[in-house]
């Protein structure tokens, strides 16, 4: 084999390993942004549902206190932490779930501001939401759209 030939083969060689390489650590650095991208999403989500219950908790326990000034301002005390990380897991949702999970979130506020549901139907809607926005993450997180 001749010398042109020896670093043909070389060259063509090094193009290929080169072109691995590359596509090799792109494919790698795809791979690790979407695990931690899946991470961040489930942490949010975890993070809401935390601030949900606690919310939902002492929201009924300020059912005790009537329908007072002090009881409405506490509530929207309360309320404000579910509020901005309903904010931060908005973005991880895809648009067609955003606007739902928020009429879900406010609705979870009105039935205590408002007080219009009493007893067992309180709770069971309560649950209800809660589960629904349950699912919407559950669903956000099986089979996510933006992984493709």
């Amino acid at each position: 084999m001749t010398i042109l030939g020896l670093l043909l083969t070389a060259f063509i060689a090094g193009t290929f390993a080169l072109i691995g390489a590359v596509l090799g650590s792109r494919t790698d650095r795809k791979a690790r942004h979407r695990a931690w991208l899946v991470e961040k999403r489930a942490e949010a989500f975890a993070e809401f549902l935390s601030r949900l219950d606690k919310y939902v908790k002492e929201a009924i326990d300020l059912d005790k206190w009537g329908n007072s000034e002090k009881r409405r301002r506490k509530l929207i005390d309360i309320y404000f932490p579910v509020h901005d990380q309903s904010t931060i897991v908005r973005l991880f949702l895809g648009e067609e779930l955003r606007g739902g999970f928020s009429k879900v979130v406010k609705e979870l506020y009105d039935i205590h501001s408002q007080g219009i549901l009493k007893g067992r139907e309180k709770y069971s809607t309560i649950a209800k939401r809660r589960r629904q926005i349950q699912r919407m993450f559950e669903d956000q997180l099986k089979s996510p759209e933006w992984l493709r």
